[in-house]
């Protein structure tokens, strides 16, 4: 579902005006974006079925033993921090080491790394490297890309090139000529990002109404296929949620413009529907495999995040 649809789901579902002060698309948009930054973040996350996880691969630095955790991460989080000492043939998992007990592991030695500490937004590992030669593996969960209005360029026409991406339409208007960053994001499925914070140099005309975007050395194409949409980077025009959770996601923000604009009343009752939807949906997608078995976990309502407000 691109978000002219959900606009249209979500006045509908909320009987909102199209023409209702201070609720503009714009203003439904990021009402949107907020909603799936805090409330269905929690929950995607809490499903442990790799809905928004991603990978990232660093070299290490000779000497250095602090570490970004990828900037786009949800709450600066990880779910695995990993280590190759064969160029990424194997891995295994690094051993995290508490705050408290940190101080025991510094010093000057210098050697593969095999613990590490998550201070912030970066990792400090245990030994110093001795190499640029071993890799780390980070795993984490994207934070969900702003919404904005649909657009109608950037669909990928074909397989990619090992440097390439070929798409329909100029896509001048949200992207840069001279080189930037971009994302690509699935139309099918989930409608999640597949590739993030994609480094390219430039764009050219390719003839027939199609454009070429020469992306820069080291950046696999391997996940980009015809019919994703290339935009701009932490941006998307795509609802990343399972189509089951379309609605949900639509009934949970209507609910809260309606409590934003006075209307306790029908914007409690939207939003409890939207809670019991959410836990139904959800449930189903919790694994039920020996490896996953399913989780208790407490669910609060969706209206907490409006608690404060309304005191």
């Amino acid at each position: 579902m691109n978000t002219t649809t959900w606009l249209e789901r979500l006045r509908q579902t909320g009987t909102l005006p199209s023409t209702a002060e201070n609720w503009g698309d714009s203003a439904c948009l990021a009402e949107g974006t907020e909603a799936l930054r805090t409330r269905f973040a929690e929950e995607i996350i809490n499903t442990q079925s790799g809905y928004w996880r991603h990978q990232s691969t660093v070299n290490t630095v000779t000497g250095q033993n602090e570490y970004r955790i990828p900037q786009r991460a949800i709450a600066q989080g990880l779910q695995k921090f990993e280590v190759s000492r064969d160029n990424g043939q194997t891995w295994s998992l690094m051993k995290l080491v508490s705050l408290g007990s940190d101080g025991l592991y510094e010093g000057t030695q210098t050697g593969t790394p095999d613990h590490y500490t998550h201070y912030s937004d970066y990792v400090r590992v245990f030994p110093t490297p001795a190499n640029s030669t071993t890799k780390f593996r980070f795993t984490f969960y994207l934070s969900p890309s702003a919404l904005i209005a649909t657009v109608a360029t950037g669909t990928v026409v074909s397989a990619p090139n090992s440097t390439t991406i070929r798409v329909s339409g100029d896509p001048v208007n949200y992207l840069p000529w001279g080189g930037g960053t971009l994302d690509v994001v699935s139309t099918t499925g989930c409608n999640e990002v597949v590739l993030f914070d994609v480094a390219y140099s430039a764009i050219a005309a390719a003839g027939g109404g199609n454009f070429d975007i020469t992306i820069s050395d080291g950046t696999s194409l391997s996940k980009i296929t015809a019919g994703q949409v290339v935009r701009a980077v932490d941006t998307t025009d795509q609802i990343p949620l399972m189509r089951e959770l379309h609605n949900t996601f639509a009934a949970y923000t209507a609910a809260m413009i309606l409590l934003n604009t006075g209307d306790s009343t029908q914007g409690e009752k939207l939003a409890g529907k939207a809670a019991a939807d959410l836990r139904r949906i959800l449930d189903v997608a919790i694994p039920r495999d020996k490896a996953h078995p399913p989780k208790i976990k407490p669910r609060n309502s969706p209206l907490r995040r409006n608690a404060s407000r309304r005191r």
